[in-house]
C-alpha cells in the first residue's frame, strides 16, 4: 500500500483501499432533499450490502436510492451528527462483526445484456447508486435516468429522439482528483458503464467532456474515436478556466463544436450528465451486483503526511481516514469537503463519509482565512464576476446579521451556483455558501 506525498502536486495514479473502520455512522440522508427511513432495529445483525434504509415518501421509494450497510455487524442505534454538507441529521451506528460479503472477495460478473431496460433501471436504484455529477446536489441516478426517459419520450414510442448522455472525465473542482484518477485507472470500466446507460436510454449522442491536459487519457479517447459508434462526440474543456465542469459549461462548448442553435436549457433538460464516480458505482451495481457501500475519496491537505485517493466505506469518520494518512491534529483549521471553490467546510473530525463525498482536504490554521464579513476588502470582484449580477458580499452581510436592502436579499434567488465569487475573493470569504443558504431558505428548504 503506497501513498503520494501531500506536497506532490502530480496526479495520483490509482485508488487505494482504505483501512476498514471498527464502527461506522451511516447518515440517513444520502441524496439531495431525500431522507430515508431505517428498516433495521437496534441490536439487529446486518450483513455487508444489506438494505438498512429506504426513501420515506412513496413517490421516492421506487426510483430513490436505497442505503446499504457498508460492513457486517450489529446495529447500535441512531446518533445525531453533522453531515459533510454542513447540515445536521441522524445516522445509523453499526459496529463491525462477522464476515464480509464483497470486500476481499473476487466479484462474479453478471451478463447485464440479458436484462431489460426496466430491470437495469430498477437494479441501479435498488443498489443505491447516486449521481454525483453535481457534488452540491447529489441525486438518485435511477431517478435522473427515469426523468430523462419521461422528458424525451416520443409520442410514437420509438427510440428516444433527443436524449444525450454527457460524460465528464475530469473533476468539477480542480482542487479534487477523484474523477481524473478514475478516468485514467478505470477507463474500460467507465466505458462499459456508458454502454449500460446507452442500453437503457438509447441516446442520440454520447458526449465525452475531457480536460485539455488529459495526457494519456486523450490517447485512450483517440482509440475510442476510431470505433464504429457514430453517437460518440468529444469535447475538450479548458481546465484553467473556472468554472468549467457544470452542465452549462460543457453544453456551451458542445454547442460551439457542433455549431448548434439549440438553447442550453433545452439540451440540459433532455440530457443525462454523469461523472466517473457515478459510472464506477453503476458498473459495480449492474455487473458485479455490489451495492454502493464504498466511495472513492481524494484525501489531501497540509495537515497530512501524505495524500491519496482512497476507497472508503460509507460512514467512516473523517478522523479515521486522516489518521490513516498521518494526521497532525493540533494544526487543523478547517476541513473542506468537495473542493475549495464551492464545496463545504466542516469542523468536526467525527463527520462521516457519505455517498456524495468525493474529496476531503485538511487545512491547517495558518492557511485558513477568517470568515468574518469584517474582513471583506470591498474590492468588488465578486460582483464583477457574477453572471447573475447579484452582490454576494451584501448577502454574506445579511447572513451575518447586518441589515441590508431587501433587493439584495431577494437577488439570491437568481444565483446560478457557478462559484465564481468564491474563486475571485482575495480573502476567501464563504460567499457562494452564504448565497446558497439564503437561496435554500427562500425555497423553503431548511
Amino acid at each position: 500500500m503506497s501513498y503520494s506525498f501531500a506536497g506532490n502536486n502530480s496526479l495520483v495514479k490509482s485508488v487505494t483501499t482504505a483501512f476498514l473502520p471498527a464502527r461506522v455512522f451511516v447518515p440517513l440522508c444520502q441524496e439531495n432533499g431525500v431522507s430515508c427511513e431505517s428498516v433495521v432495529v437496534d441490536g439487529a445483525r446486518v450483513e455487508e450490502g444489506q438494505v438498512i434504509a429506504e426513501p420515506q415518501s412513496s413517490s421516492d421509494s421506487f426510483y430513490g436510492a436505497r442505503i446499504h450497510s457498508p460492513i457486517p455487524g450489529r446495529v447500535l442505534g441512531m446518533k445525531s451528527c453533522t453531515f459533510p454538507n454542513g447540515k445536521c441529521g441522524v445516522a445509523l451506528e453499526i459496529a463491525l462483526a462477522g464476515e464480509f460479503s464483497h470486500i476481499g472477495k473476487k466479484p462474479q460478473e453478471i451478463d447485464w445484456k440479458t436484462f431489460g431496460k426496466n430491470s437495469l433501471l430498477n437494479r441501479i436504484g435498488a443498489h443505491g447508486v447516486i449521481n454525483t455529477f453535481s457534488m452540491r446536489e447529489p441525486t438518485s441516478l435511477a431517478e435522473d435516468i427515469h426523468a430523462i426517459m419521461e422528458t424525451t419520450r416520443p409520442r410514437d414510442r420509438q427510440a428516444l429522439s433527443g436524449a444525450k448522455i454527457f460524460v465528464r472525465l475530469y473533476d468539477e473542482d480542480f482542487s479534487c482528483q477523484t474523477d481524473r484518477v478514475l478516468a485514467n485507472s478505470q477507463f474500460d470500466k467507465i466505458i462499459s458503464a456508458v454502454q449500460i446507460l446507452c442500453e437503457i436510454i438509447s441516446p442520440k449522442e454520447v458526449v465525452f467532456a475531457y480536460a485539455k491536459n488529459g495526457g494519456a487519457l486523450i490517447e485512450r479517447l483517440s482509440g475510442l474515436k476510431d470505433e464504429d459508434d457514430e453517437r460518440f462526440r468529444f469535447v475538450a474543456m479548458n481546465h484553467r478556466k473556472f468554472p468549467c465542469g457544470t452542465k452549462h459549461d460543457i453544453v456551451e462548448r458542445y454547442k460551439k463544436n457542433m455549431r448548434l442553435s439549440d438553447s442550453e436549457r433545452e439540451i440540459c433538460e433532455e440530457s443525462l450528465f454523469v461523472d466517473c464516480e457515478t459510472l464506477s458505482a453503476l458498473y459495480d451495481a449492474v455487473v458485479y451486483n455490489i451495492p454502493v457501500t464504498r466511495v472513492n475519496v481524494s484525501v489531501s491537505g497540509d495537515c497530512l503526511k501524505s495524500s491519496a485517493v482512497l476507497k472508503v466505506c460509507v460512514g467512516t469518520s473523517f478522523k479515521s481516514i486522516a489518521e490513516e494518512l498521518g494526521l497532525a491534529k493540533e494544526n487543523i483549521g478547517k476541513i473542506i469537503v468537495n473542493g475549495n471553490k464551492n464545496g463545504f467546510a466542516v469542523s468536526s473530525l467525527e463527520t462521516p463519509v457519505t455517498k456524495y463525498v468525493k474529496s476531503v482536504e485538511f487545512v491547517s490554521h495558518h492557511d485558513t482565512a477568517d470568515f468574518s464579513v469584517a474582513y471583506c476588502t470591498g474590492c468588488g470582484k465578486c460582483r464583477a464576476s457574477c453572471p447573475a449580477q447579484i452582490c454576494p458580499d451584501m448577502i454574506l452581510s445579511h447572513i451575518s446579521g447586518v441589515e441590508v436592502s431587501a433587493e439584495f436579499v431577494r437577488a439570491a434567488a437568481l444565483c446560478v451556483e457557478c462559484g465564481l465569487c468564491n474563486c475571485v475573493c482575495p480573502v476567501k470569504l464563504p460567499l457562494f455558501q452564504s448565497v446558497k443558504i439564503l437561496k435554500e431558505r427562500q425555497n423553503g428548504n431548511k
